[in-house]
């Protein structure tokens, strides 16, 4: 049995497009890693990756959030570097 990935609704289109809501299933693509990477991340104790949002049963990442994320995770690559 597989799991079919529901299709996606007017009003869930617009709430993507007006608030930059990603789904786990974007996010992993984007991330390259799979949702059940993301559902690990969540799941810890303090929860790890980008903030999420849960919007009824459902699970959602602002874009805003997971470039934030992203951003915090730069480091400069000369201060990796041991002279």
């Amino acid at each position: 049995m597989t799991r079919e990935t529901p299709k996606p609704t007017p009003a869930g289109e617009k709430l993507r497009r007006d608030f930059g809501i990603m789904t786990p299933r974007e996010l992993a693509l984007m991330l390259e890693v799979s949702e059940y990477t993301l559902g690990g991340w969540r799941s810890m104790d303090p929860p790890q990756g980008p903030i999420f949002v849960y919007l009824g049963r459902k699970t959602y990442y602002r874009k805003q959030d997971v470039m934030t994320w992203i951003d915090e995770g730069l480091v400069r690559a000369d201060y990796l570097r041991t002279s």
